[in-house]
């Protein structure tokens, strides 16, 4: 923020758009997470329901209506890696928590952060009108992350992290599915 008044009364809208941005996100979710992941889930099975969920929303964000509209993505294959990864830990935290809440805000948190609060700007590029904290990337590439819209949340780096968090969830998931299990067959 350069400090003019204008862009410090921005500073208050932030919360507005966290909220828009839930909003968003919320739609995502229910479509993704909890309409498709779990009618798949219950024909074909969890595996089978993460899997058509998560190619279902990577698709949807290089294809999906809005992107005919206003195309917001690229194709590059470590973005669909990053989408398909971002989609299978949302599918873990819904199906761990049983329920969507948990995914949402990890959805929504980090976008937001990326659009507001911790904005990538190419050099010559405009910076956006809210942001936070701008930080400059002179060689925005899809390996190492994009300048728009997600930022540093795009590139392979990404995916290592996103690989982890997975990895994470699902032992997370498969304990708390065998301990519901036993409690079952002890009931």
């Amino acid at each position: 923020m350069d400090g003019s008044r204008w862009n410090f009364a921005l500073l208050y809208l932030l919360p507005v758009a966290y909220l828009a941005r839930v909003i968003m996100i919320a739609i995502e979710e229910i479509l993704f997470r909890g309409w498709i992941l779990q009618s798949a889930g219950a024909r074909w099975g969890v595996p089978a329901g993460i899997a058509v969920s998560s190619g279902a929303f990577a698709l949807f964000h290089f294809v999906g209506p809005l992107m005919l509209i206003a195309p917001l993505h690229t194709f590059h294959w470590v973005l669909a890696t990053n989408l398909v990864l971002w989609s299978v830990l949302a599918a873990l935290l819904t199906l761990t928590g049983r329920g969507l809440w948990a995914a949402m805000a990890f959805h929504a948190t980090p976008l937001w952060l990326a659009s507001n609060a911790f904005v990538v700007v190419v050099p010559g590029q405009r910076p956006p009108d809210m942001a936070v904290l701008l930080l400059s990337q002179p060689k925005a590439s899809p390996l190492a992350g994009e300048a728009a819209l997600a930022g540093p949340f795009t590139g392979l780096p990404t995916a290592l992290l996103l690989a982890v968090l997975c990895a994470g969830a699902l032992a997370v998931y498969l304990r708390r599915s065998r301990a519901r299990g036993l409690a079952t067959a002890a009931a």
